[in-house]
């Protein structure tokens, strides 16, 4: 799995972001156990920043995380008071995607199978 980092803007000091990056890398990988196995060939893409320079209070850092595996695309986008917060709730939101693209993948497959035994019922010679 290839994780990319993009710092938008100058207000996140080196030893900050290597602690976010560390943190985030981490927090990653553990979407390995859902991608199965082409978790190797997935690229995450994270965009960390402030949303203007005006705002100083609330909700002012932006993180933005981008998946490709498998021929799919998925992307979250969080908003926090702290740029840690902001990563953490991209990563949740990014693990609920994939998590719900895995089991709806299932349940067509599920679906499929059952409708193709039930055309075989339907041969079956009396």
């Amino acid at each position: 799995m290839e994780i990319h980092f993009k710092n938008a803007h100058k207000d996140l000091s080196a030893d900050v972001s290597t602690a976010v990056s560390e943190k985030a890398i981490r927090k990653l990988t553990t979407l390995k156990r859902y991608l199965g196995k082409h978790a190797e060939d997935a690229q995450v893409y994270v965009e960390l920043g402030k949303i203007s320079a005006a705002h100083q209070h609330g909700e002012t850092w932006r993180a933005h995380i981008e998946l490709h595996a498998h021929g799919k695309r998925y992307n979250a986008e969080a908003r926090g008071e702290e740029p840690q917060h902001a990563i953490d709730g991209a990563i949740a939101d990014i693990k609920k995607e994939v998590r719900e693209s895995k089991k709806r993948d299932r349940s067509l497959l599920h679906k499929g199978g059952i409708a193709l035994k039930a055309l075989m019922r339907g041969f079956k010679a009396e």
